[in-house]
């Protein structure tokens, strides 16, 4: 952005006050010694306008930085909260089927820290059927845009079965 506001007035700017002060100086209007003179101040002018204005359009543009930067914080902080404080276990996956989050509640039933958990996949936890079935029903929810709303049987990793309400999205 520098480099496409800054190049051309780089280039043109002198050029066309050099070419001023030479027309005038040919016309006599003023000695060389003045002309040079007028050309340094002039090109000295110029650029202290460019910086400042180039300099108030890069404060304004981290002004805008910082506050969007703000928001995400305070967006993230929110979803943060409303995750971990429902009472639902909550994850999350990739389109390859890697769980990229899971809330407290998930991990803590999955007896899993975070480090442990994102990467892995639904074959590193249940049984392959069962890892199968989820796979499935994952792809026809990407693919749709349906949501799966359904009672299932899960097995935990310590080998429990259990029945849950899914909804997936």
């Amino acid at each position: 952005v520098l480099a496409r506001r800054l190049l051309p007035a780089t280039i043109i700017l002198p050029a066309l006050l050099g070419g001023l002060r030479l027309w005038a100086e040919h016309r006599r209007y003023f000695s060389t010694e003045f002309g040079v003179s007028l050309f340094v101040l002039s090109i000295i002018a110029v650029f202290m306008g460019l910086v400042w204005w180039t300099a108030s359009l890069l404060f304004r543009t981290e002004q805008d930085r910082r506050a969007a930067e703000h928001a995400m914080r305070q967006s993230q902080a929110f979803y943060h909260s409303l995750v971990e404080t429902l009472p639902q276990k909550i994850f999350r996956k990739d389109l390859e089927g890697h769980f990229t989050f899971g809330n407290q509640r998930f991990l803590a039933e999955m007896g899993l820290p975070p480090e442990e958990f994102v990467g892995r996949t639904d074959f590193d936890f249940t049984p392959k059927e069962l890892a199968e079935r989820y796979r499935a029903d994952d792809r026809k929810v990407a693919e749709t845009g349906q949501i799966s709303d359904a009672v299932e049987e899960h097995v935990t990793p310590k080998g429990e079965r259990m029945y849950v309400h899914v909804m997936k999205t």
